[in-house]
């Protein structure tokens, strides 16, 4: 029985003493799998081999594998970076244990790890680690980009372009790409992230969401942003006819939709229309009505308010003639006289008293009535004559005989009048006991309007407008258009004449400010596997690209911008508020061919440059002429004698340039940018 026991001590003693002295173990853990990551933890879980325990080592980053050190206890942490370190190694133990999974927690957002579990035999600071790889272990992981939000939600009305309609994601990462999608569709292409906001501008009605696609996948931005585009009321109004005599009865003026405001010339009472308040004339009534989205819409009518006939005949008449032909006036439509003719003139060698009533083509009506003495007395004076408002005009009279009296009170045969409005004056001829009457129509017309700004600043030029419909125009540096395209800063002059003869001055006082000149050159293709230049003078204080870019020159490479045509803009803005945009539309085709391709090993630099440029990748055995053309196409440089590899171009201006090499008869076109 003693001797049992021995054996049994002995095989005990020899059992320890192998795992102490023995080996690591020889088959490595397996199959890591991580699940349910965030942008701070992930869940691990692996197959464990044949060691007594494991480690499990992590390390920030996408290569390396960790070398634990044998007889060396690691305390774990699950929070990463808090466990025990691999020296100097940057791979923290997050667990030491027997089992098969792990939580790591404290990770950082959008970020790359690599992960190791080890297996090892033996006890607390006797460790022996087996650092070979198993299957699927290591292997690596990724968490999740930060999350932001999506804003923008907004309204605008129907026909109006919505350039204040945005859409605004809170933040981004870089490393991401940002997709904005309108009711599950791509817009446009994917926004790279910058660390900052990112903001789509002018969107349409629709409902939006971000997806971004990262080191782990694609996912959706938090919430959804709804552009509406509300639609526009639509009224109307009754109870207007398009013409009335001024004396014609008031009009009610009924809307389709209450709540808005009539306005125009004759309305009263807001829906009253009086034509004698409104006056002779073309007048437009607006119903202006805005609903509770503030979307608006207006009715017009167009009303024309016609005078009533005026009739040129003296109220009493002494005539000395042998016949006395009454006139009611030209133009009208119909005429009825006392006598039943109905002629616009009629003729009466007898006394009496004569009525007419006229009606115009408008149907307006108006009378008239003169008393005729007959006396044998001759008067001649002009019937009609044209005159400017306020202008002299002398008038005339002759007589077989007799005295002539202007206004009852001129005893010449001419006077001078300067009427104001259009007006009859009256001469009479006085012989013994006999009065003959008549009379000259003054018809006045109104002076030209002349509505230039008294003062007026403008970027690059300003066009003045000197109103239409007249004859002549005479500006200041003697230009006889109805415009004058100003360009430089001074006072301006123009004299409009009309049809009459009536003229009047207008004068303006023009500032022109500078402008930025900004071309970026015709539209072009682009290689996918090519990149360009763009740019402008760098001596503007801001630079806005449609990229984003705020310097005055920016490299596009076809593969950056996809296989397509896309809008590239540059916005520059001057100190003095002066701006200008230029657009060019860039195609970017397929990459070029092998062929095509070896003229990528041709270079130009520095670029941007300032006083020479090099030229590498040529042989100048081929090359046969240089030409350096700015973005109008203009010859700057153009060289085919003594070609070198060094150009000197310090007396090219700042800006963005083409230079031509011609190798084997064929041209290879090159963007460089000149800075000063």
């Amino acid at each position: 029985m003693r001797s049992i026991y021995k054996t049994v001590f002995v095989l005990l003693f020899m059992s320890s003493v192998f795992t102490a002295f023995g080996q690591a173990p020889t088959t490595q853990a397996t199959d890591l799998i991580f699940a349910n990551a965030t942008q701070t933890q992930v869940d691990i879980s692996w197959t464990r081999g044949d060691g007594d325990s494991c480690a499990v080592f992590v390390f920030q980053g996408t290569t390396g594998t960790p070398v634990p050190v044998d007889n060396t206890t690691y305390s774990a942490d699950a929070a990463f970076g808090s466990g025990d370190e691999i020296g100097t190694s940057s791979w923290y133990c997050i667990y030491n244990g027997s089992g098969t999974s792990v939580t790591m927690t404290d990770l950082t957002a959008n970020t790359n790890y690599l992960v190791m579990v080890a297996e090892y035999n033996g006890d607390e600071g006797a460790e022996l680690f087996l650092i070979t790889s198993g299957t699927g272990n290591p292997a690596g992981f990724a968490t999740l980009p930060n999350i932001f939000t999506v804003s923008g939600t907004d309204a605008y009305c129907a026909g109006t372009t919505p350039t204040l309609m945005n859409i605004e994601l809170s933040g981004s990462d870089l490393n991401v790409s940002y997709q904005l999608q309108k009711d599950a569709v791509d817009e446009g292409a994917a926004m790279p992230g910058t660390g900052n906001v990112i903001v789509w501008t002018d969107v349409t009605a629709g409902t939006y969401t971000v997806i971004a696609t990262a080191l782990a996948g694609s996912f959706s931005m938090t919430g959804n942003a709804v552009v509406t585009e509300n639609t526009l009321p639509v009224v109307s109004f009754t109870g207007l006819d398009a013409l009335y005599c001024l004396d014609a009865d008031t009009a009610v003026l009924v809307p389709n939709i209450t709540g808005g405001i009539f306005v125009g010339d004759g309305v009263t009472n807001d829906t009253l229309f009086i034509p004698a308040e409104a006056g002779a004339g073309n007048f437009t009534i607006f119903y202006a009505y805005s609903d509770v989205n503030g979307c608006k819409d207006t009715a017009f009518f167009d009303v024309e308010v016609t005078a009533l006939p005026v009739i040129s005949m003296p109220a009493d008449t002494n005539y000395c003639g042998a016949s006395y032909t009454f006139d009611a006036g030209s133009g009208f439509d119909s005429y009825l006289w006392s006598t039943n003719e109905t002629t616009q003139t009629i003729n009466s060698d007898t006394s009496g008293t004569f009525y007419v009533t006229v009606t115009d083509i408008n149907g307006c009506m108006n009378s008239s009535m003169t008393t005729l003495t007959m006396i044998e007395t001759i008067l001649t004076v002009s019937d009609t004559v044209n005159s400017c408002q306020g202008a002299d005009v002398t008038l005339t009279a002759t007589a077989n005989t007799g005295i002539i009296i202007w206004n009852q009170q001129d005893t010449l045969n001419a006077i001078t009048v300067s009427p104001m409005t259009s007006e009859y004056y009256y001469v009479s001829l006085v012989n013994g006991g006999c009065v003959v009457n008549d009379s000259v129509y003054v018809e006045t017309h109104a002076y030209p309007t002349v509505s230039l700004p008294a003062t007026q600043t403008d970027c690059g030029n300003f066009v003045l407008e000197a109103g239409t419909g007249n004859n002549t125009y005479i500006w200041t540096g003697g230009t006889t258009n109805a415009t004058l395209n100003v360009t430089q800063t001074g006072t301006y002059n123009v004299t409009v004449t009309n049809e009459w003869g009536c003229s009047a001055t207008g004068t303006s006082a023009v500032t022109i400010l500078s402008a930025p000149n900004v071309n970026l050159g015709p539209d072009f293709s682009l290689p996918l596997n090519q990149t360009v230049i763009l740019g402008t003078s760098p001596n503007y204080p801001t630079y806005l690209w449609s990229t984003g870019a705020t310097t005055y020159s920016i490299s596009l490479t076809g593969s950056q911008l996809g296989v397509g045509i896309h809008d590239v803009w540059l916005q520059v803005d001057l100190a003095n508020g002066c701006s200008k945009t230029d657009t060019v539309v860039v195609t970017v085709t397929w990459a070029l061919s092998v062929e095509e391709n070896a003229t990528e090993n041709i270079s130009v630099y520095p670029n941007p440059a300032n006083d020479n440029i090099q030229i590498s990748g040529v042989d100048m055995n081929n090359l046969s002429q240089i030409i350096i053309t700015d973005i109008t196409g203009k010859v700057l440089v153009n060289n085919s004698n003594n070609l070198t590899e060094n150009i000197r171009i310090s007396d090219l201006p700042a800006g963005m340039y083409y230079i031509t090499l011609t190798i084997n008869n064929k041209p290879v076109t090159k963007t460089i940018t000149v800075v000063r």
